[in-house]
């Protein structure tokens, strides 16, 4: 899968050459990131609950500050693709609704796979949902392309989209490998990964 993934993000960054002792110095347009949990306030039948949800793997294509996650990647064993369908689309939607509010682009991709299934998501500006199931390596890569190129497209608007408004204190991400912010209410949160 990473690979897949590393091989679609270098055809479409142009594999130019930097010298080593300027790789570190530049800033990437698109990074990929392991294990980024993010924790949601939600309303679950009527009640606030906080939901955690922790991706596989996420492309970035600004920070933290802006819900610069432009591709969301959840990956499972063979045979378990359909039980990462819900957290891969509860992890984009906090992501869209939270870029909504911040009036940037809104438009994120998902992907649920577990390296023979695969699931592409994508929910657009207007909210609109889409499903679609690609199972050959070729649609799998076509279909990867395309969700890089989205965000290569946002990492080269990023200045000039740049906002004063911050993300709504409902959505936050975390390190899943650090303690958690002492705030959480662990008899109503509900976990996903």
């Amino acid at each position: 899968m990473k690979v897949l993934l590393t091989s679609a993000i270098a055809l479409e960054a142009g594999m130019t050459v930097v010298p080593f002792e300027e790789f570190y110095e530049k800033e990437l347009p698109i990074i990929l990131r392991p294990k980024v949990g993010l924790m949601v306030d939600v309303q679950y039948h009527g009640r606030p609950r906080r939901l955690k949800i922790r991706a596989s793997y996420t492309i970035w294509h600004g920070d933290e500050k802006d819900a610069g996650v432009s591709i969301v990647i959840f990956q499972t064993e063979r045979g378990y693709r359909g039980t990462v369908d819900g957290p891969c689309l509860a992890y984009m939607g906090a992501i869209h609704s939270a870029r909504k509010a911040i009036h940037q682009d809104a438009c994120i991709y998902g992907i649920a796979t577990d390296g023979r299934d695969w699931t592409f998501i994508r929910v657009d500006n207007e909210s609109k949902v889409l499903f679609e199931y690609n199972n050959t390596l070729d649609q799998v890569y076509t279909t990867l392309r395309t969700m890089v190129r989205h965000a290569m497209h946002l990492a080269s608007q990023r200045v000039a989209a740049s906002t004063t408004e911050k993300l709504p204190s409902s959505i936050r991400f975390y390190d899943p490998y650090k303690k958690l912010p002492p705030e959480v209410n662990f008899d109503t949160d509900t976990e996903f990964e």
